[in-house]
Parts: C-alpha cells; sequence; structure tokens
C-alpha cells in the first residue's frame, strides 16, 4: 500500500485509515520512528520490545547494571522454563 501524504507545518502526517486497520493501529498503539538514509521508518512497537523497554526503565530507576538485568532476565526465563517443562538445568 502506498500513499502520499502531506506534513503539517509541525511535521505531523496522518497514516491512512487503511494502513492502520491493515496493521492493526490505533491511537494508543505506541510507534517506533527512525531515520534510515533518505527513508523514514514507522512501526508499531511490540509486546516484546516494549517489555524490553520498561525493564531498562525499571532497572535505571532502581540502579541495576545492564549486566545484571540481563543475569536476571536469563534466570528468571530459565525457572519458567524448567516449570513448564518439568526440566532442571545446572
Amino acid at each position: 500500500m502506498e500513499r502520499i501524504v502531506h506534513p503539517t507545518e509541525r511535521g505531523q502526517v496522518t497514516i491512512p485509515k487503511n494502513i492502520r486497520e491493515a496493521l492493526h493501529i490505533s491511537a494508543d498503539t505506541p510507534l517506533v520512528i527512525r531515520q534510515e538514509g533518505t527513508r523514514i521508518i514507522i512501526e508499531p512497537l511490540s509486546g516484546l520490545d516494549r517489555l524490553t523497554r520498561k525493564l531498562e526503565q525499571e532497572a535505571k530507576i532502581r540502579g541495576i547494571s545492564p549486566e545484571d538485568l540481563v543475569a536476571e532476565v536469563e534466570r528468571v526465563r530459565q525457572e519458567f522454563f524448567d516449570k513448564r517443562t518439568d526440566v532442571k538445568h545446572e
């Protein structure tokens, strides 16, 4: 799908309705916008991205290092899968 849109004086653009519907974008859908060369890329923030950002924000507030955060996520992930599969890893 392709449409030509014009930015407002404040730089805002409207995502056409058919594209919003196709991508299930609503008013409360967080979007990521970035520049790649001469292109502007706008895409919905995935659930995993949202979770990652929340974890990073909370860790920063609590003074947890990125390394400790990764280690804790790995520990919890392993615990979760061990419970689901009744498998223990050392």
